[in-house]
């Protein structure tokens, strides 16, 4: 992938996505971030990695 393929398919997204991304930022109590949904998955991913024999270094 090219950078300028890689570029345009960011500004294509961005384009196709600009109504709800204002939306987004208008609103403000909504979070810039995605702590809340990684802490609810992640004991989900321990489980599985472990089933899968993956270990932390």
């Amino acid at each position: 992938m090219t950078a300028q393929n890689a570029q345009g398919k960011a500004i294509s997204y961005l384009a196709s996505n600009w109504v709800k991304l204002v939306l987004y930022t208008e609103a403000g109590f909504l979070p810039i971030d995605n702590n809340a949904a990684k802490r609810a998955i992640s004991p989900l991913r321990d489980r599985a990695q472990e089933a899968a024999g993956y270990r932390h270094p």
